[in-house]
């Protein structure tokens, strides 16, 4: 019996595809974005701040500091400049910049991906499905409903 070949990994797939967030020329941009979400979580930050409950303040906590500090480094040679340090409180559901950060990783992932699809199979075009069910008070039998279906 033939042995299966593993999959390439995301993390190498991501390696391979060039996005061009890191290039020089592109920084003023990138901290443009950053400073308008950076803005937006403080703004979330003093709505939270009036809610009152314990999960609302340590949240505002986390918030307070998100983005304050940001080290890049130029790599002058190559003519990119990277995100070294910085302080994120990895709440993306409410926090815009932290937000931004995930969708950019998520998206490098699925693009790389994209990519080695697109190369083998240059007719296929990308949709996007949402399958819905009716709500039912068996959750395992609305799932075995929906795997059914297809």
């Amino acid at each position: 019996m033939a042995k299966k070949k593993t999959p390439v990994g995301a993390s190498l797939l991501a390696d391979r595809a060039h996005t061009g967030a890191d290039e020089a020329e592109n920084f003023g941009d990138r901290i443009a974005r950053y400073s308008q979400a950076h803005s937006r979580t403080l703004e979330m930050l003093e709505h939270l701040r009036g809610v009152p409950g314990v999960e609302a303040t340590k949240t505002a906590a986390s918030l307070a500091t998100c983005g304050n500090y940001l080290h890049f480094r130029e790599y002058f040679t190559v003519g990119k400049v990277r995100l070294h340090n910085a302080t994120f409180c990895k709440q993306h559901l409410v926090c815009p910049l932290c937000a931004i950060r995930r969708g950019a990783k998520a998206l490098g992932a699925y693009l790389a991906r994209w990519q080695v699809i697109q190369e083998e199979h240059p007719e296929l075009r990308p949709y996007l499905v949402t399958l819905t069910v009716k709500n039912g008070d068996d959750l395992e039998e609305r799932q075995r409903h929906l795997t059914t279906s297809l």
